[in-house]
């Protein structure tokens, strides 16, 4: 007994003398460098472990107050990890588009990745030759209007049995948001029709994947077909909540468009207000607002300070669309702001924003607005989203946010409605212009027996 003792204690010296040295290396390595950016005093091994979010305090407001305590470029480390929290749209810009070459990589996340086998995913790829080749392929397929505008007519056919679905199940519209996304990326990636009528089983693969991977923290997640979908389910809930708003928005529709007809993409430089409302829908609540997190493949330097090799680098997004100095009263949901006046300018545009940056812009950036503004269009001409009512009063809808990666909506309440008969039967007649394809869930289910 008295040997194991000893055997503990000799370890435990061994140890503390190894830590010691170790922190003794690095203290002498980083001497004559320049400092990181300010940040709070750290404990010792753990670093800034206490001053990381807290579950019921959403990470993007929590690293917001970052700014007005160490400026627009601060730091945390974490069990050996550096974490540099960027407050500041001129700072992202600086970084990772004019410094791009260096800061183009992602953060090393073995869970994620080399586990959960997400490794060869286009969102987690390091700045290399395989990323570049899958760029590439995207831009050939939806990365420019013209590229993307040959999927016009299968989204206007998915929105169209989306608002089908709405109409005759209002209470299920979030499922429905989840399977028109869904549904477009798997016709154009796989060219797979989804079930209409029940769940599609490639489409439930799909979400579970997803959710999966929000879960696991991995940026590797096919952004264009989350974006559309959780912008959508945000844009109800602004809805609900803002009625003038959606009532500025229909009458632009019913003036330009009329009630014979539904709005496609070919209105959009028509209905500026509508197409100011997408913007601002990407704005008020940025779906990804601490960004997806960019590293450096090498050393770097910025402003006076060290930025080490292998750094995460965190993008709050969400402060970038709610800064006071860029975007007026940002809390308020208002699509004037991104509409030229006679006595004002538009604010700048979050699309700039919300999509990523520089070398790692997201692919499907394109094909993500137009669904949205074509979600939006239609819905608006035909439906009317309120508050609901239950015995007489109105129920407020909650107005709260998953924290994660990706940042959804918590489930709201809402009053999902056809504007007039007339709108009704403009709903119900999608079914003669685009009606219900086959779907290829029994050739998936044969291919697996």
């Amino acid at each position: 007994m008295k040997d194991s003792y000893l055997a503990i204690a000799f370890g435990t010296v061994l140890l503390i003398t190894y830590i010691i040295d170790n922190l003794l290396q690095a203290k002498k390595k980083n001497a004559g460098l320049l400092p990181l950016p300010p940040g709070p005093k750290g404990l010792p091994f753990v670093g800034n472990l206490r001053d990381m979010p807290t579950p019921e305090v959403l990470a993007a407001h929590h690293w917001a107050k970052h700014r007005d305590l160490y400026g627009p470029i601060s730091t945390v480390r974490v069990l050996g990890n550096t974490l540099i929290i960027l407050n500041d749209a001129q700072v992202v810009f600086d970084l990772f588009e004019k410094q791009s070459l260096k800061f183009s990589s992602r953060p090393k996340q073995y869970f994620s990745f080399e586990l959960v086998g997400w490794k060869h995913g286009t969102g987690g790829q390091q700045y290399n030759d395989t990323l570049r080749y899958h760029r590439r392929s995207f831009a050939r397929i939806i990365g420019t209007h013209a590229t993307a505008s040959q999927y016009n007519k299968l989204q206007e056919a998915e929105v169209g049995h989306f608002l089908l679905h709405v109409l005759d199940d209002p209470e299920g519209f979030r499922e429905y948001i989840q399977k028109q996304a869904g549904s477009v990326i798997l016709q154009i990636v796989y060219g797979y029709n989804t079930e209409q009528s029940k769940k599609d089983p490639l489409l439930a693969m799909m979400t579970k994947v997803m959710d999966d991977l929000t879960k696991s923290a991995a940026p590797g997640a096919f952004l264009v077909d989350i974006f559309p979908a959780s912008s959508i389910a945000a844009f109800f809930l602004v809805m609900t909540v803002f009625p003038e708003v959606q009532q500025k928005a229909q009458a632009e529709i019913d003036r330009v468009v009329g009630a014979e007809r539904l709005p496609t993409l070919d209105d959009r430089e028509r209905l500026p207000y509508v197409d100011a409302l997408a913007k601002e829908v990407l704005r008020w609540h940025p779906i990804v607002p601490m960004g997806v997190p960019h590293s450096n493949s090498e050393d770097a330097t910025y402003r006076g300070y060290r930025i080490p090799k292998d750094a995460i680098l965190l993008p709050n997004i969400w402060w970038l669309t709610h800064d006071p100095a860029v975007y007026q009263d940002p809390t308020d949901f208002r699509p004037e702001r991104h509409l030229e006046g006679q006595d004002r300018e538009p604010e700048f545009d979050p699309r700039r924003l919300v999509f990523g940056f520089g070398r790692r812009i997201c692919p499907g950036k394109i094909l993500a607005e137009s669904s949205l503004f074509l979600n939006i269009a239609q819905s608006l001409a035909v439906f009317d989203i309120a508050k609901k009512v239950v015995d007489g009063k109105v129920v407020e809808p909650k107005v709260d946010f998953e924290d994660g990666l990706i940042s959804h909506p918590m489930d709201f309440e809402t009053s999902i409605k056809p504007r007039s008969p007339r709108h009704e039967e403009l709903v119900r007649s999608i079914e003669q212009t685009f009606p219900w394809k086959e779907s290829d869930a029994e050739v998936l289910e044969r291919m697996k027996g």
